[in-house]
């Protein structure tokens, strides 16, 4: 036996077979008060037990043509008086009858008690893959509308669902167990579970009717498919999967249509749930490594793809100026920005969280990608000889400029190569100041810049060079000696400031406090 016929009995078969483990249980509920709902497996097993008549659906329950159900009471309480009899009685008779509990099934206010049947749907099986979002509006309404549910749910779904099944479309109306099965079934039971709570979701940010609107998406964003295109592959309406952010990237968040789902704008969909799972690392990630993107063939020509200045040259975080690029690329990390547990975050960020602003963090390391290098030689025939133009002025204490705040008054304007020349300065793997070992004859504990202020040969302020010789023919940081004692020797004769050669080693060499 094929068909309607054959897939209502196999439904209702199922159904009086669970109800026959299950009876006892609801039997005793429904006894003492427990439920006051109509059971079905108390009832199925009954029947089973006294003259094995199956409990069809059809027995009790009917359809007007366009599907919308009929109570069960509307018949007279036919269904009811084949087992029942008599149920209509006088208002005396029915307080001395224990029929009156019965009526409590149907008629209490509330209908409490186990759900017994769930109601199957497949998105697969109503959705064509491509087709338009009108397919979806005929349940759903117009961009995310709720269907309607005027009086009892059930009918409400039924007067959804009549306009195609009450003629042509299978399973009709009238084949119950078509949709309908057991609730305590392996297939009921999947149904039933409800979706869990999702801390992703952008439900409380997400407005269709804006989407549907906006005019730079355009005809594509009144399709529902257009985002919902994975939900041609559920199965049922409890595991309808949800749109993708990675959707959301291909459809429209590219930065080019709608911001980037993938920038620095996580806040703006996703809204922090009651209780947020853990998304931070469990260790912070190395800092970024040029050389080992190098070997991976990462083209980092281009400093600018990822390094930004501000308006006075320091440099901002990485990817400031195009957020998250290029590590967001196809041929890079888009996956790990797409992940629900991205792991390439802990680069730059302390957490990973959507809903929480995420500071970029710099992490430093002892050991520079860059180095740069300066040339002291090439500055002084650029006639740039000032040192304190670089270094502050130490007879007076003032703090040496550092990194590129002490290069942009001059590189910043006219001199060569300019800030935004990176590779002018920066070479990769190239170590700039070499750290020289401590010398046993340093004088760096003793020294103060401030006391030697005033040269004692004609007075005035001594230049730089006087005892920094060798800083004007060094091409690199490495070449430039520290002073020698020999150019100590111009004042410390013994007539203008204590003799270097005489018995006082100890006034300028001594051991520095570790």
């Amino acid at each position: 036996m094929r068909g309607p016929a054959a897939l209502r009995i196999a439904g209702v078969a199922v159904v009086a077979a669970a109800a026959v483990a299950t009876a006892r249980a609801h039997a005793a509920g429904a006894a003492d008060g427990a439920s006051n709902r109509f059971d079905h497996r108390d009832h199925a097993a009954k029947l089973k037990a006294t003259d094995d008549t199956v409990l069809a659906c059809e027995r009790c329950h009917a359809s007007s043509p366009d599907g919308t159900l009929v109570p069960v009471g509307k018949r007279d309480h036919q269904p009811c008086k084949q087992c029942h009899g008599k149920i209509v009685m006088s208002r005396r008779e029915l307080e001395r009858s224990r029929k009156k509990d019965w009526c409590a099934f149907c008629h209490a206010k509330t209908k409490t008690g186990p759900r017994q049947f769930v109601a199957l749907y497949s998105h697969r099986v109503h959705v064509r893959p491509g087709g338009s979002g009108k397919q979806c509006e005929a349940c759903h309404g117009a961009f995310g509308d709720a269907p309607p549910r005027t009086g009892d749910a059930l009918r409400a779904g039924h007067a959804l669902c009549g306009g195609c099944h009450a003629t042509a479309a299978e399973p009709k109306m009238t084949s119950c167990a078509g949709c309908h099965v057991d609730a305590t079934s392996e297939r009921g039971r999947a149904a039933a579970t409800a979706r869990p709570s999702n801390p992703f979701s952008v439900a409380g940010a997400f407005d269709h009717e804006k989407h549907a609107n906006a005019r730079r998406v355009g005809r594509e964003g009144r399709a529902c498919l257009t985002c919902h295109a994975n939900i041609a592959q559920a199965e049922t309406d409890d595991v309808v999967p949800l749109p993708t952010m990675k959707g959301c990237f291909d459809t429209c968040h590219d930065g080019a249509k709608a911001f980037s789902a993938v920038g620095a704008t996580c806040t703006r969909c996703h809204a922090s749930p009651a209780q947020p799972p853990v998304a931070t690392p469990t260790a912070p990630l190395p800092r970024y490594d040029h050389a080992r993107h190098a070997t991976r063939r990462v083209d980092q020509s281009d400093c600018t793809a990822c390094h930004a200045l501000d308006a006075a040259f320091a440099v901002r975080p990485a990817t400031a100026a195009q957020p998250h690029r290029p590590c967001s690329d196809a041929g890079c990390h888009a996956g790990e920005f797409f992940s629900r547990r991205p792991q390439v975050c802990g680069t730059c960020h302390d957490g990973t969280a959507p809903w929480i602003a995420q500071p970029a963090v710099a992490r430093r390391r002892a050991d520079s990608d860059f180095g740069r290098d300066i040339s002291h030689a090439a500055h002084a025939r650029a006639g740039a000889g000032d040192c304190k133009a670089c270094h502050g002025d130490p007879y007076r204490g003032d703090a040496a400029g550092s990194g590129h705040a002490a290069c942009a008054p001059c590189h910043g304007q006219r001199a060569q190569p300019a800030m935004t020349a990176c590779a002018g300065c920066h070479r990769p793997r190239e170590a700039a100041a070499v750290a020289r070992a401590p010398s046993a004859w340093s004088v760096a504990a003793t020294f103060r810049h401030e006391t030697h202020a005033v040269d004692p040969r004609g007075g005035g302020e001594p230049a730089c060079t006087v005892c920094h010789e060798a800083v004007a023919r060094a091409e690199r940081v490495a070449d430039i000696a520290p002073p020698t004692m020999r150019s100590c020797d111009a004042c410390h004769d013994g007539e203008r400031a204590f003799k270097t050669t005489g018995f006082g080693c100890y006034r300028c060499h001594r051991r520095e406090e570790r």
